[in-house]
């Protein structure tokens, strides 16, 4: 054995989260070598050590922690080609910081990447660990371009240049194990789901041993108009329960004027839509909303103010709200669009720390008046929806906003 996948373990609820980051070349890597799970908690993996001490480790990254974990790998075994890819690579890392002289960082991890060859086939698959329970939640790819790609401050703008490695996944392929004790959670992994992907995937999807479906989605008015047939079409198969579908819905401003600025090519009317047709068919929904702006004015509060209680009246109890700030990506020797736009001057904080790797964010240092005016804008979201923010997301925004 001198190639190892390896794949990293997390908790997502009530499941077990199962960053599956080789399924869709299951076939190549069973033929090459040997799957690796490991169970990934806040500090780093439980058990360090590996199984093999030479050869080659492919490794799947979802967060930047992940990347972390293998650089430390890569320093704890420095005859081992650590090979690092997914997610956290493409989205995250940009160059910071330095690996050791044994890591290899691809954009993906994918046939092109890993055989050095185009996709022959569509086979997806997945080997389950032993003893993680009965819920189990994984991903499947079905595309990995943004259809809109304007939005300004998105590091999708940046995606789907030339070359760039990229396809779309029927839910044909969607092979899961048939174990009546497991129940399914399944990401469909995509920036955002698409309007084909909702009138012709989305009412073939199983409902026997999946309880539910997540994705990102836009609420723009095609996405809602052909998730109105779909959800149509699932309901008269179902009945009256709710539908087993979770959206992430990126809103990031909820005022006319900052959603054509920023580029969002929505409007919160449309946002308010989507809003009452999930909460009709009772589908769960999480909309995100962004802070750290430093070009609010007083009317955007006010917009702000109107839209929450309407969203409130409307949504009941099937939406989360999420508080993201806003941040330009890790330690980068250029400017964005976004801070040009924005602007502000640029402060560092520090995002995810494991071992002796600390992952830089910039974020937008803002003026005394844009900071009480981003504040008051939380505040309503506080007060109408008690927002779920994550610990280190919480910490920037302190950092950003000015908190005590």
């Amino acid at each position: 054995m001198d190639k190892l996948f390896v794949q990293f373990m997390g908790r997502i609820e009530e499941a077990k989260l199962l960053s599956n980051g080789f399924s869709h070349v299951y076939k190549e890597c069973k033929n090459a070598g040997d799957f690796y799970w490991v169970d990934f908690k806040k500090d780093g993996v439980e058990e360090a050590a590996l199984p093999i001490t030479k050869g080659t480790i492919y490794v799947s990254t979802f967060f930047p922690s992940h990347v972390f974990q293998a650089f430390l790998w890569a320093e704890s075994y420095p005859d081992l080609k650590v090979v690092v890819g997914g997610p956290a690579v493409k989205y995250h890392l940009r160059g910071y910081p330095s690996p050791p002289k044994n890591v290899i960082i691809k954009s993906g991890l994918a046939e092109k990447e890993i055989f050095n060859k185009e996709r022959e086939n569509k086979d997806w698959g997945i080997e389950v660990p032993e003893g993680i329970g009965e819920k189990i939640c994984v991903s499947f790819v079905i595309n990995r371009q943004c259809y809109w790609k304007k939005c300004l401050y998105c590091g999708e703008r940046y995606k789907g240049r030339k070359g760039e490695y990229n396809f779309d996944n029927s839910v044909a392929y969607l092979k899961l194990p048939e174990n009546s004790r497991k129940r399914w959670r399944v990401w469909l992994s995509t920036p955002c789901i698409r309007r084909n992907f909702l009138v012709n995937e989305l009412p073939k999807l199983r409902r026997d041993i999946v309880y539910n479906y997540t994705a990102f989605m836009r609420a723009d008015k095609a996405v809602i108009n052909a998730l109105k047939v779909s959800l149509k079409q699932c309901s008269e198969e179902i009945g009256d329960k709710s539908l087993p579908f979770t959206f992430f819905v990126g809103v990031e401003f909820p005022s006319e004027r900052m959603l054509k600025i920023i580029q969002k090519g929505i409007t919160s009317d449309n946002v308010l839509k989507l809003a009452e047709l999930l909460t009709f068919y009772k589908c769960d929904f999480h909309f995100s909303f962004i802070l750290g702006w430093n070009i609010l004015t007083r009317t955007d509060v006010k917009e702000v103010r109107k839209f929450a209680e309407k969203l409130k009246r409307i949504a009941r109890e099937k939406l989360v709200v999420h508080i993201n700030p806003l941040v330009y990506g890790p330690l980068a020797p250029f400017k964005t669009r976004a801070m040009i736009v924005n602007k502000s001057k640029i402060g560092v904080v520090v995002g995810y720390e494991l071992g002796p790797y600390k992952y830089l964010t910039r974020i937008p240092i803002l003026s005394k008046e844009q900071r009480e005016l981003n504040r008051e804008v939380r505040d309503i979201y506080v007060e109408n929806f008690e927002p779920w923010t994550s610990k280190r997301r919480q910490s920037i925004l302190e950092a950003m906003l000015g908190d005590e």
